[in-house]
């Protein structure tokens, strides 16, 4: 391809969960566009490799939940839409204590699958793990659906919808290094290997790269810093119908995980400012230390073999994820900053980035 000659519409730059539904959601709004999908990796084999997929109506900010209102809302069209998507339902509940209750309420989502209460508690957590406590004082918040994907292949799944229509390119293994604009209002995208990609417009979906030291590309902000998402493996083998059960005070969850045999205990790491190389990152003994004291208030784990996961993710001050305009590269954008949330808030947060590339402002 003489990329001079013939640009893409679309150059989207990461093929994790969010950049894929960015090139998605750009095709159907604009079958005409010639849109390329690049990784440095394989689709999905970056921080949407390690997540929870987990999608429940839970915000800690205005914007984190009219985002999750919209996702949700979009996730139930796309699995309409793509019948093969690995996503299923399953029930939330939320412990928090007494004093916080209509705080943990105003935080969660109300919509047409969801309509947040105290609920009973024996009957709300019958079917979680066996042993688990509730701690004295605690209330249960209920009445709330949540979705999970069940396979590694969301990503993959939703690729093919993008790849099965007419000008839709997805290009593995291909590192994009630079970002640089042209005269005519486009970008030119040179790849590790020296080729070149030019494009009218540009998102940069890098994930935890957003917060990279590492990544030079085009001027990205470094107002993002990046965190480490820790969880152990418990192996404790969920009822079918197990729910998600988060532990709001702690900020932790756990979450069955019936196909492995096994329940992911999520928590709040505070290892900041961390490199996003997979190779160097561990549950390191800090990690260990707090998450066994927090587990060990609702479940006796004594005796298990726990294992885990650790990635990271880009957070801005605010925890809220955004689009945002390149000022040295006008039409490319970086879009990202979910927090750890970037499954459930992906889809609407894909759909502002489709916006601000049409508009070619962000938001």
């Amino acid at each position: 391809m003489d990329a001079a000659r013939d640009p893409y519409d679309l150059v989207v730059v990461g093929a994790g969960i969010v950049g894929t539904l960015v090139a998605l959601l750009a095709k159907r709004h604009h079958p005409g566009w010639r849109i390329a999908l690049v990784d440095r990796s394989l689709m999905g084999h970056g921080a949407t490799l390690y997540s929870a997929y987990l999608d429940v109506p839970l915000g800690s900010t205005p914007v984190r939940r009219m985002l999750t209102e919209r996702s949700r809302g979009l996730y139930q069209q796309l699995r309409a839409e793509l019948p093969d998507l690995p996503l299923r339902d399953l029930p939330a509940v939320f412990l928090t204590a007494a004093a916080r209750e209509q705080e943990r309420l105003d935080g969660l989502v109300r919509d047409a699958a969801s309509a947040p209460r105290r609920v009973d508690a024996a009957r709300a957590l019958e079917l979680a793990p066996p042993g688990f406590r509730a701690p004295e004082g605690a209330v249960v918040l209920g009445g709330v659906q949540a979705a999970r994907c069940t396979a590694p292949t969301l990503v993959t799944t939703l690729a093919r919808a993008f790849l099965s229509q007419p000008g839709s390119v997805c290009l593995e293994g291909v590192e994009i290094i630079r970002v640089t604009p042209e005269g005519d209002g486009s970008q030119r995208l040179t790849a590790h290997d020296g080729r070149e990609l030019k494009a009218r417009r540009t998102a940069l979906c890098l994930g935890p790269w957003l917060g990279s030291t590492r990544t030079a590309l085009a001027g990205v902000s470094q107002h993002w810093r990046v965190k480490k998402i820790t969880a152990l493996h418990v192996p404790i083998a969920p009822h079918p119908d197990a729910p998600v059960i988060y532990l709001l005070d702690d900020e932790a969850f756990l979450l069955p995980q019936p196909e492995h045999g096994r329940f992911l205990f999520s928590f709040r790491s505070e290892h900041w400012d961390c490199e996003p190389e997979v190779s160097t990152l561990r549950i390191d003994p800090p990690d260990w230390t707090r998450a066994r004291g927090i587990l060990e208030r609702y479940l006796d784990v004594s005796g298990l073999e726990l294992g885990g996961r650790v990635f990271c993710d880009a957070y801005s001050a605010d925890t809220n994820p955004s689009v945002e305009p390149l000022a040295a590269v006008p039409g490319a954008f970086a879009v990202g900053g979910g927090a750890g949330s970037g499954f459930r808030l992906a889809p609407a947060l894909a759909e502002r980035a489709v916006h601000a590339l049409e508009a070619g402002t962000g938001g």
